[in-house]
């Protein structure tokens, strides 16, 4: 329910307290880049949102960095200081339905300036980030065959954060894996089809 220090970090290290939260779940905790801040989720016991907080790394300036009626969660550094994180703030149309699906976000290292960075219509998973501003995820694709099945897979791709531009890297890749991903489906549509 609380985040922790461990220093240094052995077995015999000293576990310090950087939070006191008087209930609920902290997660995902992310370092930033100089080691001196750490960002994590927060979620009370009896709230059903998770939202961003930061800390610096001697528990001081605990921060509440989002708000609002929905989740947010997952976030992780920049190199330019700001912040990614996935956010359940605006509902999808999401096969033929309207549906709650967190999507990548980006915002200030204050918590101002959310704004969205994915075309995602179905959940984004697992940011990470590289020095040079690259944002790697996992995408959730469900395709629903006539057999009664739901596959679902996942696919690595990379937003380019440098000098405020948002494009989605290498489209030729991504092009060539979701190729990839259909021929494995019909090959296994034909499996099951000439098993039966």
């Amino acid at each position: 329910k609380n985040l922790y220090l461990l220093r240094p970090p052995t077995p015999n290290g000293q576990v310090t307290p950087l939070t006191s939260f008087i209930d609920g779940y902290v997660a995902e905790p992310e370092l930033s880049w100089d080691g001196q801040h750490v960002l994590f989720s927060h979620r009370g016991a009896d709230d059903p949102w998770w939202q961003v907080y930061r800390i610096n790394i001697d528990g001081s300036g605990l921060k509440q960095l989002t708000h609002g009626s929905y989740n947010n969660l997952d976030p992780c550094w920049l190199p330019d200081g700001d912040v990614a994180f996935l956010s359940t703030r605006d509902p999808q149309v999401a096969y033929c339905w309207v549906s709650v699906v967190g999507v990548l976000h980006r915002m200030d290292r204050d918590g101002e300036n959310a704004r969205r960075i994915s075309a995602n219509y179905v959940n984004d998973f697992t940011p990470c980030v590289t020095r040079d501003g690259k944002i790697y995820h996992t995408r959730s694709l469900d395709y629903s065959l006539d057999i009664g099945d739901t596959v679902r897979c996942c696919i690595v791709a990379g937003l380019e954060t440098r000098s405020g531009e948002h494009l989605v890297a290498d489209l030729h890749h991504h092009l060539g894996v979701l190729l990839e991903v259909l021929l494995g489906l019909l090959a296994a549509l034909a499996d099951r089809t000439y098993s039966r």
